[in-house]
């Protein structure tokens, strides 16, 4: 059986239950009292419905083993499904009724509904006439098969080592065995460690090694193993220690019996106690298991696995170790144990199987496993037809990683399996935000209700020529999928859930409306739809409907009669300006997204929902009152973010008030912002304004941006937004002083920009304490025109890792000096500022004393240094760098006329750009570079006299280079990892040994004419592994000369080529593996060779070619034809 229809099981009780409330529900009733219908048919459905209930258990139970039973499920679960409709369809009725005194059922409507009841008995009625053929009984409380055949597939442990060696875990061992030999045992408590972790991560095998390690023999005088599994019996697990202590068979009949004989057996003993597995989470029974465990002597010690923090949490455990995936070197040792005989190993099956081991992601048990399953195969063909396939496809009779998942599942409450399944709708690597997966829950009445077996069909996953007509739930996770697929899903017409991850999905939304009338979610985000039609209150089940990032301009009115609808979301609808005024008609809503869509109108009785939430995103002041007001957003509960734009509309001071935005304790983070672009001369109303829109406490992030008032709110100088770890203050030009900021105890990140009449920064910014800023992590200053003076007190600012002072050009002194553990330094285009001790700086248009900079990099662990057009500044080379790592010098160090980079023994990241002297770097000792660029260094002539030998190095980037005559020699031997080399505009360069390293991925040749001149057959040496090309060729009319360019390009760009009139079909014929080829600024080549171009060219590219363009145009062109075949051809 697949593990996704395993998973949507037929488990039946709860929504069995939900259809037994709907009965007894006083809508039903009134409903069929209203309508003078016969309430016996209510009765008798229900009492069809107990007798199903009787009998689902016994049926599920034999399901596995009878395919008729199977059936019979199947039409069950269809027609509760049905039913369920119908009783919706009825509650429906009835809400209209009682909201619209206008509306009532039509005399034919209240007909077809009875029609429908009556068809349901008879269905029921029918499948209850085959119970007896199909020997269902009545077993009433059996576990289903499910259940059975989880755990008939696990074996029940003992304190047995089954795996001699445990890798990965001698950390965590160490750690449980220091607890139990440490003596902190409570008087009055037992004292336990639960070990708790996922299924398969070897919770059970570690707690095997721990109870046979040898330290623990000498400290304990008694010691048990009990594998507990799910099932808490108080009795059976006494009696279970009592044997196991004792090793023999007990033959106690009553928990009395058998407590007392626990007690008498641990009466002032040290014992050691193991519970294997336990799924307990009633606290009542473990108090009823511990009592004859309380009589054991101080240092007595329980260690318990457990998959459930809540377990061990109720087990009132001293210590819980979470038990992680293991490492990568571990998962390693685990997997080729498991897969590889000692002379079976080859490398290229461990290459493949090291990406296995990735994909098992430090999972033991599935390390195991698919370790296992790999040792009897041999061809590599199996082995990487393992790695393509999902391991959780893996057929549950040959593996134990899906019983290990199932026991957990099978272990959810009831009403999380179907949630549960309910995700597999959506596409591999999804990432769901967890209140609208919640949302879509409710929507499907999952969140009141038990699993059942609806079928799920993901398009472009799950096979099928049509879709069965069973489906409830739809997802297309193909794209794009044409029109005609769709037809499969002709029969689905009881569908509840359409999700359309893509942009095209293959019908109308007036079809979808046609053709699906019970719908509970609708997703049609990011759809090309400008219109919803009037019909969409045809989906009376309607819960959650999804139109975000569409081109809709406006709802239609008839929105209102969706009223069993929960969710609605219009995020990012950027061209949709009002909702529809009657909004607020729907009672059941409880969510609204507004993210990214700027309304200008908004129902004035919105706020009479109570129950809805709203997430506006972001909402506009406008200039008259027709628009959306201010005032309205007070009626409103607002969540998550809030942006308000345009604050410079509001005329009164009040109108902010009234958004009342100090008691919206949901938000998250807000944004205020004016938009001015000249001075407001009314300040005073400004500031009242901002103070009237003072934040609830519970508020995060907070940004005011334009601010025209000259001072800030007393709000944000006391401690009311204690709360507060981000705040910016962005272009408030008027304002004077800046607020006590110092005093918010978990602001993290300050960013303060564009206050051009700041001149002074004191102690007042601190707060007056010398413990300000006790969180602060990141500190941006950009843009303060007039900013002279900071005064920092000693021992603010003690977590600042990251400060940035960017455009302030009248900045004098020194930047605050006792910053323990700052690591980025950003100084910028402050002229008159000088640095000092940071760990990781970047100094960009700054006059810096030599010797200070000298003493800064000498005395400070810097990590990563960046100098940026500091023209009288220079690079100290009289001692070593030892902890750089990157390195960037761009447009300084004029007197620098060579670079030894044996100062440099850690660098992995070197940058050497626009240096007027710079002549060559030197050399003795092999380094640790990954990435070298010199560039525009007019004097540069030669690498070190022996070759540059960096054996990590992976890219080389040389341009500008105008001197430099021969590249580095024995490039082959000396830098074995280069992958990337780009040399551009180095005119004079040569190959020093004719020959490039043979293990290239991608090399570009542009502006380098002796270069390409010289290059010729051989050139890429024995093997080349080079898969893409850039290649300019500035003289000569015809390239590539035959042989010329290696077999193993996949693709090739032919650029800049001003004399080039003909391709030669000889030098491109044999690249059998050449996939893209591109022609730019080609002018005078007209023509593609007369012969073709390689079959395996799927993409062709031309541009700013004209001459060939015109040839090559699609369709119109005179040798289109040539390459018609090409799939994808750009001009």
């Amino acid at each position: 059986m697949p593990v996704l229809e395993t998973l949507g099981g037929a488990l039946f009780g709860a929504v069995l239950q939900m259809l037994f409330d709907k009965l007894d529900s006083n809508q039903i009733l009134d409903y069929f009292r209203g309508k003078k219908l016969d309430e016996k048919l209510l009765k008798n459905l229900k009492r069809k419905l107990v007798s199903i209930n009787a009998v689902v258990d016994d049926a599920e139970l034999k399901q596995f083993r009878n395919a008729y039973v199977k059936a019979w499920l199947d039409e069950v679960r269809d027609v509760l499904l049905d039913t369920e409709d119908l009783l919706d369809e009825i509650d429906y009725e009835f809400s209209k009724t009682q909201s619209q005194l206008q509306y009532q059922t039509s005399s034919n409507k209240v007909r077809i509904l009875e029609s429908k009841l009556k068809e349901v008995l008879e269905d029921l009625e029918s499948l209850l006439n085959q119970k007896d053929d199909l020997g269902l009984k009545n077993v009433g409380g059996v576990r289903s098969e499910l259940g059975n055949k989880v755990l008939e597939k696990r074996n029940e442990s003992s304190s047995l080592v089954a795996e001699e060696v445990i890798y990965g875990r001698d950390e965590d061992k160490q750690i449980i065995l220091n607890w139990l030999t440490s003596d902190t045992n409570n008087h009055n408590q037992l004292s336990i460690l639960s070990i708790v972790g996922m299924g398969g991560m070897g919770k059970t095998t570690l707690a095997q090694h721990v109870y046979n390690d040898p330290m623990i023999e000498a400290m304990f005088a008694i010691k048990a193993w009990v594998c507990v599994s799910d099932e808490f019996d108080v009795f059976m697990l006494t009696r279970a220690i009592f044997e196991s202590i004792r090793k023999e068979t007990d033959n106690s009949r009553n928990l009395e019996m058998v407590q007392g004989r626990l007690k008498e057996k641990l009466n002032g003993m040290k014992f050691f106690l193991v519970l294997d597995d336990v799924w307990n989470e009633h606290r009542d029974q473990w108090k009823s298991l511990q009592t004859p465990l309380k009589y054991g002597a101080k240092g007595s010690k329980i260690l318990v696995t457990t998959r459930i923090n809540k377990v061990a949490s109720i087990m009132e455990s001293n210590k819980i170790h979470n038990l992680k995936q293991l490492q990568k070197d571990h998962s390693w040792q685990v997997f080729a144990k498991h897969a590889f005989q000692v002379d079976n190993s080859n490398f290229v099956l461990e290459e493949i199987g090291m990406k296995i081991v990735e994909k098992c992601q430090g999972l033991p048990l599935a390390l195991e496993t698919v370790g296992g399953l790999l040792q009897s195969k041999s061809s590599i063909l199996e082995w990487e037809g393992v790695l393509r396939s999902n391991i959780w496809d893996l057929a549950i009779e040959d593996s134990k990683i899906i019983p290990a998942l199932l026991l957990s599942y099978y272990h959810l409450p009831s009403h999380l399996k179907r949630c549960f399944a309910y995700c597999a709708l959506f596409p591999k690597d999804h990432m769901f935000d967890k209140e609208n997966l919640i949302f879509s829950w409710m929507a499907e009445n999952f969140l009141q209700c038990s699993q059942q077996s609806e079928i799920c069909f993901r398009l472009g996953v799950d096979r099928a020529e049509r879709v069965p007509k069973t489906t409830r739930h739809f997802s297309n996770i193909k794209n794009p999928f044409e029109r005609d697929e769709l037809r499969i899903l002709g029969d689905a017409k009881r569908l509840r859930t359409f999700l359309s991850t893509y942009r095209n999905y293959g019908m109308s939304i007036q079809e979808l409306i046609s053709n699906f009338k019970f719908l509970r979610v609708l997703s049609l985000s990011s759809r090309i739809i400008e219109e919803v039609p009037d019909t969409i209150d045809d989906l009376i089940h309607l819960r959650s409907l999804d139109l975000s990032r569409t081109r809709i301009t406006r709802l239609p009115d008839s929105m209102y009669s969706l009223c069993n609808l929960q969710v609605l979301k219009l995020n990012e609808c950027l061209l949709l300006k009002e909702l529809p005024s009657t909004l607020h008609e729907l009672t059941k809503l409880r969510r609204l997204e507004l993210k990214g869509t700027y309304l200008r109108k908004a129902p004035v009785l919105l706020g009479k929902l109570k129950n809805l939430q709203v997430w506006m995103g972001g909402f506009e002041v406008g200039k008259n009152s027709s628009e959306f007001s201010i005032q309205q957003l007070g009626q409103l509960d607002l969540h998550k973010n809030l942006s308000i734009r345009n604050l410079e509309n509001i005329v009164d001071p009040y109108d902010a008030l009234a958004a009342n935005l100090k008691n919206k304790i949901h938000l998250v983070e807000l944004r205020l912002k004016w938009d001015l672009k000249l001075k407001n001369e009314d300040s005073i109303k400004e500031r009242e304004v901002l103070e009237n829109l003072q934040p609830s406490r519970h508020l995060e992030k907070l940004t005011i941006t334009g601010y025209c008032g000259t001072q800030f709110p007393g709000w944000l100088s006391d401690k009311f937004l204690l709360n507060v770890v981000s705040l910016s203050l962005e272009n408030c030009k008027y304002c004077q002083w800046l607020p006590s900021l110092g005093l918010l105890t978990f602001l993290k990140h300050l960013k303060i920009e564009g206050l051009d009449e700041i001149v002074r920064i004191g102690a007042d910014f601190n707060g007056n304490i010398s413990s300000a800023f006790a969180s602060l992590e990141t500190l941006r200053f950009t843009n303060m025109k007039e900013w002279e003076e900071w005064e920092c007190m000693t021992g603010a600012f003690p977590k600042l890792h990251s400060l940035f002072v960017i455009k302030c050009p009248k900045l004098k002194g020194h930047l605050p000096e006792h910053l323990p553990h700052l690591k980025n330094l950003i100084i910028s285009m402050c002229e008159q500022l000088v640095a000092s001790t940071p760990r990781a700086v970047e100094i960009e248009g700054v006059k810096m004393e030599t010797s200070s900079f000298d003493m800064l990099l000498s005395h400070t662990p810097i990590q990563s240094l960046t100098i940026y057009r500091c023209l009288g500044m220079n690079i100290p080379i009289n001692h070593c760098y030892h902890f750089l790592v990157e390195l960037r010098i761009i447009q300084c160090c004029d007197s620098l006329t060579y670079f030894p980079l044996d100062l440099f023994p850690k660098l992995y990241y070197l940058t050497l750009c626009k240096f007027r002297n710079l002549q060559t770097i030197t050399q003795e000792h092999p380094n640790h570079l990954r990435s070298v660029r010199i560039e525009k260094c007019s004097e540069f002539e030669t690498f070190p006299n022996e070759g540059l030998f960096a054996p990590q190095l992976e890219t080389l980037h040389i341009e500008g280079l105008e001197k430099l005559k021969s590249m580095p020699k024995r490039m082959s031997a000396l830098l074995p990892s280069l992958n990337y080399l780009y040399i551009i505009n180095c005119p004079e360069v040569e190959l020093s040994e004719g020959c490039l390293p043979s293990n290239l991925k991608r090399l570009s040749l542009l502006k380098c004419s002796k270069l390409v001149a010289s290059l010729k057959e051989g050139v890429w040496g024995t093997n080349p592994s080079i898969e893409s090309l850039s290649i300019q060729k500035e003289d000569g009319d015809c390239f590539p000369d035959e042989g010329l360019l290696p077999v193993s390009l996949t693709v090739l760009h032919i650029r800049d080529c001003p004399n080039l009139k003909k391709l030669n079909y000889g030098g491109l014929c044999h690249l059998t593996s050449l996939q893209f080829l591109r022609f730019l600024n080609c002018p005078i080549l007209q023509y593609l060779p007369a012969e073709g171009l390689p079959e395996s060219i799927s993409q062709l590219v031309i541009q700013c070619c004209p001459l060939l363009k015109q040839q090559y145009k699609k369709e119109e062109g005179e040798e289109w034809k040539k390459i018609a075949r090409i799939k994808k051809c750009i001009e």
